[in-house]
């Protein structure tokens, strides 16, 4: 049976958005923490993998660096004053959390940007589908590298690559 994606964040500001991401991801911990999925594999998140999850943009910088951002992201209060995000990615950071947890497939993957792809299946349409891209770093280290909602119709190609983990007992993986 389909569980349901977990409720949208709301936020009006980009310290909210900032602190739900601690909440979710980093929990008691400044810098980094370590989510053990279901499938075995460990994901570590650092603070600044915010940058790549909500797909944050600053039309004055071309890169943010979070020892010089973080102190901005927690002082704006009001609204998000030049900095932009991807709704759609920022709304579902639990969805992202959930699906690096409890995966229904992780596919190894040789992508670009990736080199494994997490997919959960929640009952709510139009996008039953979560997406987490995941790569290496420095050799073994998974990181997040970017999730979102994903259509039925779309989820095709992001089940590439040699499937390594399908949740036991998964009858929804044909879906």
């Amino acid at each position: 049976m389909l569980g349901s994606r977990p409720p949208i964040l709301k936020f009006s500001s980009l310290a909210e958005l900032y602190a739900h991401f601690e909440t979710i991801f980093l929990g008691s911990n400044e810098i980094s923490a370590e989510i053990v999925s279901d499938c075995g594999l460990a994901v570590t998140v650092f603070d600044h993998n915010f940058f790549h999850m909500v797909k944050l943009r600053h039309p004055n910088k071309q890169k943010l660096f979070m020892k010089e951002e973080k102190e901005v992201l927690r002082a704006h209060r009001n609204g998000f004053g030049l900095y932009e995000y991807e709704r759609q990615r920022a709304v579902h950071l639990r969805a992202a959390k959930e699906t690096i947890e409890h995966p229904d497939e992780v596919y190894e993957a040789a992508l670009k940007t990736a080199s494994h792809i997490f997919v959960k299946i929640f009952k709510e349409l139009p996008y039953p589908f979560t997406v987490v891209l995941v790569a290496k770093r420095d050799g073994s280290l998974l990181v997040p590298v970017t999730s979102f909602p994903c259509r039925r119709r779309d989820v095709k190609k992001w089940r590439k690559g040699r499937l390594i983990y399908s949740r036991p007992q998964n009858t929804t993986a044909a879906v």
